[in-house]
């Protein structure tokens, strides 16, 4: 399943999911490329996709590169309109680095575990053999993957499609809602991508216009008066009277379509979904819709004992049950891009949503290609997830080095470009740095990552004065504030009467007191718990994690919940209570 819903009406496309064969080479976490003689001899067997290596018997630890390849009947992509058409093939996601070959011709390379890439060439009807290696190898290669408090799995991890493209395409749609005197406008840009430029084998072809539709009816079309070049990009902006707005409580998805018509007759489209909603800061306060907001939620990483990074759509509506039934309003995608499928499921379900570009904590060193990629990752992320009402901010280095000037350096030009992508919603970056943070101009919303109790003894009254005055005599005084992680740790049916550490009797004692301060700051707009569920780690700098796995979860890998669950629930709902949030709870 690609999304939650069809992408497209005229343009023939086969979703890829099923068994692949699957080549493993063991060859170890070396920089370079193996030698591809490696990969041939290496174990090869068949598993689904999407997945994670990991899920492999025998594979649990592996780190190397898995070579993935599926033959498929391309006529079955057969469209109307066929004087020119290129096949498109489309990856949702491989970690962490990719390499795609059709027929054994390279189509695509990409470098991030958590974004979308494709890769193009023509069209040909009958077999097509589509080979993916997917290489999980830590290496100065790939900045942003490394050892880390989280897992860099390894596999084709989401959904792969093959699409039938004529040589001009929809590439991508962005609506963004405009809220103006009580009434309701639509700015629409359409990226229009074009196959030879893609590949340099030739000048571009010409289009007639974009027919734009919304919920299934025609609205405008694009001619090329409302279109610039070089990118193809049409513009336009709608008045929508009938507008309904998507608020978290009446969360009311809009459908919108693009449709490509060239000598007269449509020739390919692009759906996508939106809400009209506008999200703004006014002083210390993050404003949807006009109306000032609050949330209480949970960092969550895309991690399963069984499924590695690779959820299933119902393993996704699971922990989003879970997470509604703590009263949860909001979620952080901690740290990196998630599923489109997730996204979707919280924009139906009304849950906010903190997207968070792949990147976690100082460089070892300072790796060349890490700003290059982050700004790949970004501009990715934004490009690919703008549309999802659900997002409320956009967040960017989690814990990187806003503490000195080659990090500011960094966040400066990361912030540029983000808000270059999208103007329309705020800015944060989560901070763990103080009193010598010198980025907090930079940031629409302040965010602080906070342990009292736990990796400092000071009292959370303490703790949390000296990180707020220092906020305040901080050019981050006066903009909204969050606490963007807090928590404790627990392994799983530890318990002892006399509520050591890591005990759950101890977690929950501490989550209580932290909770029980946290949530009755005024100047606090919202509280993400660190964490959601357990979560693997990669056992070289993290070896003293515990069962190598970081166990501040509320609940555990397998989601069967700690003490600290109740605790939460409660002070989730008298905080959601105090601030008249509307309960979202998966029991109601």
């Amino acid at each position: 399943m690609e999304r939650l819903f069809s992408t497209h009406d005229i343009r023939p496309l086969q979703e890829l999911d099923g068994l692949w064969t699957v080549t493993l080479d063991g060859a170890g976490d070396g920089a370079g490329d193996p030698p591809v003689d490696t990969l041939a001899g290496g174990r090869t067997v068949r598993v689904l996709v999407p997945s994670c290596v990991e899920s492999i018997p025998g594979a649990e630890t592996f780190r190397g590169v898995a070579r993935y390849e599926r033959t498929f009947d391309a006529g079955s992509l057969e469209g109307s309109h066929d004087d020119e058409r290129y096949l498109r093939v489309a990856c949702k996601g491989v970690s962490h680095m990719a390499d795609v070959s059709v027929d054994g011709t390279p189509v695509a390379h990409h470098e991030d575990a958590f974004t979308a890439f494709d890769g193009l060439i023509e069209h040909r009807p009958g077999p097509r053999t589509i080979t993916i290696d997917a290489d999980n190898r830590f290496s100065e290669r790939s900045a942003l993957h490394r050892e880390n408090d989280y897992y860099s799995y390894g596999g084709v991890t989401r959904p792969v499609l093959a699409e039938l493209v004529p040589e001009r395409y929809v590439d991508w749609i962005h609506v963004t809602p405009i809220r103006q005197d009580g009434a309701w406008r639509a700015r629409v840009e359409v990226r229009v991508a074009s196959c030879r430029e893609r590949l340099g084998t030739g000048e571009p072809g010409t289009v007639d216009g974009i027919v734009l539709r919304l919920d299934g009816r025609d609205v405008r079309t694009l001619t090329a008066a409302d279109a610039t070049e070089d990118p193809l990009v049409y513009r336009c902006v709608l008045d929508v009277p009938d507008a309904v707005p998507w608020t978290p409580d009446a969360p009311h998805l809009t459908y919108v379509q693009a449709v490509l018509v060239q000598d007269g007759s449509e020739v390919d489209d692009l759906i996508d979904r939106f809400g009209f909603r506008d999200v703004r800061v006014e002083g210390d306060t993050v404003l949807l819709n006009d109306e000032p907001i609050r949330f209480v939620g949970f960092n969550r990483h895309e991690d399963d004992p069984v499924f590695g990074c690779a959820l299933p759509v119902e393993a996704m509506m699971r922990d989003l049950n879970i997470l509604r039934d703590l009263g949860a309003t909001s979620v952080r995608t901690s740290h990196y891009p998630n599923d489109e499928r997730f996204l979707d499921l919280c924009d139906e379900l009304g849950l906010l949503v903190w997207e968070e570009a792949h990147a976690r904590g100082p460089e070892d060193e300072h790796n060349p290609r890490f700003l290059g990629q982050s700004l790949t990752s970004l501009t990715e992320m934004v490009t690919q997830h703008f549309n999802h009402p659900s997002i409320y901010t956009w967040g960017i280095l989690n814990e990187y080095e806003s503490n000195t000037e080659y990090g500011r350096s960094i966040y400066v030009s990361m912030y540029e470009r983000l808000r270059e992508l999208d103007p329309s919603r705020p800015t944060t970056s989560a901070t763990c740095n103080f009193p010598t943070d010198i980025c907090l101009d930079l940031p629409d919303i302040v965010s602080v990552n906070v342990y009292p109790l736990w990796y400092r003894a000071a009292g959370v009254a303490e703790y949390m004065g000296e990180v707020l005055d220092f906020v305040r005599s901080s050019p981050g005084g006066g903009k909204p504030l969050i606490v963007s992680e807090i928590g404790a740790g627990a392994i799983p049916g530890f318990r002892d009467t006399r509520r050591p550490k890591w005990s759950e009797e101890r977690q929950a004692d501490i989550l209580s007191e932290q909770l029980g301060h946290v949530c009755g700051l005024e100047e606090v707009t919202g509280v993400y718990i660190w964490q959601f569920a357990d979560c693997r780690v990669t056992e070289g700098l993290f070896r003293e994690r515990p069962r190598t796995r970081n166990n501040k979860g509320v609940v555990d890998e397998y989601r069967r919940p700690k003490l600290a669950y109740e605790t939460v629930r409660q002070a989730f709902d008298s905080y959601r209570r105090r601030h008249a949030i509307p309960a979202a709870r998966a029991r109601d």
